[in-house]
């Protein structure tokens, strides 16, 4: 039987939901019968777990929204992504907003992965202060300067768990190490975007090579 992790390792990385191209997300590959079960082979309920697993990546990488990736490719996204500058970079040299700026500044002083509503409330977006924190949170994913790095639940008094799933933002640099980042950025955004095309079109030889790019680039 096809699995999820199966279908991101043989893709290499893959939208949750359905892209520009045909067939090329999870929710077209696993039958709709199967979605919001809650049963061990519910891919709603697996985001959570493949979210944990060491080789594969879960964030809004696709138009913002979630999808997957595999270590083995995601040095090559993130290289294509950042274009080959790292947050402080950025920062440095003006090119981020307040927003973008208060939120990475709030994962990075927690220290590791943090729920997103306590960065959400430290980065300044509750009372009004900010506003657009999701949106925010977003493209910092999908331009891979942050990921979710698991799930995890609310608490009541009784130490008892309630309510939804919620994500755990975390940066590449801190799950993966700087080496893995040095890594990344060993070779033009350019040649990662040519291999990861390359690859992708064995997939689907039907789609041009400019429409794999341009999921592929995020833009």
């Amino acid at each position: 039987m096809l699995s999820i992790k199966t279908s991101i390792e043989d893709f290499g990385c893959i939208p949750l939901y359905r892209s520009a191209v045909p067939g090329y997300s999870i929710e077209e590959l696993f039958p709709q019968a199967q979605w919001y079960t809650g049963t061990e082979d519910d891919p709603w309920t697996l985001r959570e777990i493949l979210a944990q697993d060491e080789d594969i990546i879960y964030a809004k990488l696709f138009d913002r929204k979630a999808g997957f990736a595999h270590r083995r490719v995601y040095g090559d996204l993130l290289n294509i992504r950042r274009d080959g500058y790292d947050f402080d970079t950025l920062v440095d040299e003006g090119r981020v907003s307040l927003k973008e700026r208060k939120c990475m500044q709030a994962v990075e002083e927690a220290g590791r992965a943090a729920f997103s509503n306590v960065i959400k409330r430290n980065a300044g977006f509750y009372n009004g202060k900010l506003t657009g924190f999701d949106a925010v949170s977003s493209s910092l994913q999908q331009k891979c300067y942050l990921l979710i790095d698991g799930f995890g639940y609310k608490r009541d008094k009784f130490g008892r768990e309630y309510g939804w799933a919620i994500g755990l933002l975390n940066t590449p640099e801190r799950r993966f190490g700087s080496q893995f980042i040095e890594n990344a950025y060993s070779c033009e955004p350019a040649e990662s975007l040519d291999r990861l095309t390359r690859e992708l079109s064995r997939k689907f030889p039907s789609i041009p090579a400019g429409k794999l790019q341009k999921i592929l680039s995020g833009r």
